[in-house]
């Protein structure tokens, strides 16, 4: 990751350190890193320490209708520690 230029790099920055501390491998880190992205970009630049319940089942109902079941649960399951 590139240093930090938004509320969302420094969120996620804080994200991925904590990952690290709690010593996930580094492709469960990169995996977290995707899906937290991922819903980054889905959410249209807001910050994603303001998303709610419903704008992450959003983002969840897109991948469910671009990818299959088992690639959304995983994208769920990696963000999920991040709230």
């Amino acid at each position: 990751m590139t240093a930090p230029t938004t509320g969302n790099d420094l969120v996620v920055l804080s994200f991925v350190r904590s990952l690290r501390a709690r010593n996930r491998s580094p492709r469960s880190v990169q995996a977290y890193l995707e899906s937290a992205q991922l819903l980054a970009d889905y959410s249209g630049g807001r910050g994603l320490e303001s998303l709610t319940w419903a704008d992450i089942e959003d983002f969840l109902g897109d991948r469910l209708s671009r990818h299959r079941a088992s690639t959304a649960a995983g994208r769920y399951r990696n963000v999920q520690p991040f709230y």
